[in-house]
């Protein structure tokens, strides 16, 4: 995947950097997430139609008590980028709002890039591609 959200810039971060880093903590999450359901339910031939939260995947995707099935549970459910549902629901659009919590912010960037890189690898281990997305 050849997606970088690391130089993403929404708005002018000089001029709107809360809702610039939020908009672009919306999007990331949101990757993050649908990235996590579509290589799961694929993989493990998941009827999204049932299963239509991601916490319902993983669990489809991971069954049994197996010690590899316990911790490939754990890890995905567990991340903070993932447990973060889109729970705050603002009229008509359900976005990730981080706590603001002055001066220290919900998850850092170096946190955000940490979750997403194991993420991605472990997918990558999980789903052996043979090909690009």
């Amino acid at each position: 995947m050849a997606t970088d959200l690391s130089t993403l810039q929404i708005l002018r971060s000089e001029k709107f950097p809360l809702l610039n880093r939020t908009l672009e903590y919306t999007l990331s999450y949101l990757f993050l997430r649908l990235h996590v359901e579509k290589k799961l339910s694929v993989r493990f031939s998941i009827n999204t139609a049932d299963n239509d939260m991601l916490s319902k995947i993983i669990l489809k995707a991971f069954t049994g008590q197996s010690k590899e099935a316990v911790e490939q549970r754990v890890f995905f459910l567990s991340r903070k980028t993932l447990l973060n549902e889109f729970n705050h629901f603002e009229i008509d659009m359900n976005i990730f709002q981080p706590a603001f919590d002055i001066p220290a912010f919900d998850i850092t960037n170096q946190t955000l890039l940490r979750e997403r890189t194991e993420i991605m690898n472990r997918l990558t281990t999980i789903c052996h591609p043979t090909a690009p997305d």
